[in-house]
C-alpha cells in the first residue's frame, strides 16, 4: 500500500496542526464496510475532512481485466460512471453489487464503501469534479487506468 505514504506528507502540509487519522483497509465484505463506516460517522464532526484514495478501472492483460476489446475508451468510461453513480448516491450496497457484478478493478472499492457508509447522504451533495484515464495521455488504451475526483459538500 503506497497511497498513504505518498498522500500523508501532502495532507500534513495542508492540514497544518490539525489531527490526521490515517486508516488503511484491505478487502472487506459489505456488512463489515457498513459497520466500519457507521463507527466512523459517530466520530466525525462538521470540521472533519474525509479523504479516500482509489484508482478506478485497471484495464489490460497485465491487470487480467479485458471485458471488452472494442471502443475501449467509452466502455471504460461507462463502466466507471456506473460506480461513480453509486458513490454520488452514497449507495454502499449498490457499489458493492456493481463491483461484484462487473468485476470492475477499482482497487479501493472497499475504502470507498467504508467512506460512503460514513457519510450522511441526506445532508450532502456529491459532484464529479474530474475524470481522466491514462490512455488519454499515453494513447495506449490496451493498458490503462482511470481516475475520478469526487467531492461531497
Amino acid at each position: 500500500e503506497h497511497s498513504l505514504e505518498v498522500e500523508l506528507p501532502l495532507l500534513q502540509y495542508f492540514a497544518g496542526n490539525k489531527e490526521i487519522v490515517p486508516l488503511v483497509c484491505g478487502q472487506l465484505g459489505l456488512e463489515d464496510a457498513v459497520k466500519i463506516g457507521n463507527a466512523l460517522r459517530k466520530l466525525m464532526t462538521k470540521d472533519t475532512l474525509l479523504v479516500i484514495s482509489s484508482d478506478f478501472t485497471h484495464y489490460g492483460h497485465n491487470f487480467r481485466y479485458v471485458p471488452f476489446a472494442k471502443d475501449i475508451k467509452n466502455n471504460i468510461r461507462n463502466l466507471d460512471m456506473g460506480a461513480i453513480d453509486c458513490i454520488l448516491k452514497c449507495d454502499t450496497e449498490g457499489l458493492y453489487n456493481y463491483v461484484e457484478h462487473t468485476g470492475a478493478t477499482i482497487c479501493g472499492h472497499c475504502p470507498l464503501m467504508v467512506g460512503i457508509a460514513a457519510l450522511a447522504p441526506e445532508k450532502l451533495k456529491g459532484a464529479l469534479v474530474n475524470y481522466a484515464n491514462s490512455g488519454e495521455l499515453s494513447g495506449d488504451w490496451s493498458h490503462c487506468v482511470s481516475y475520478a475526483g469526487i467531492s461531497f459538500f
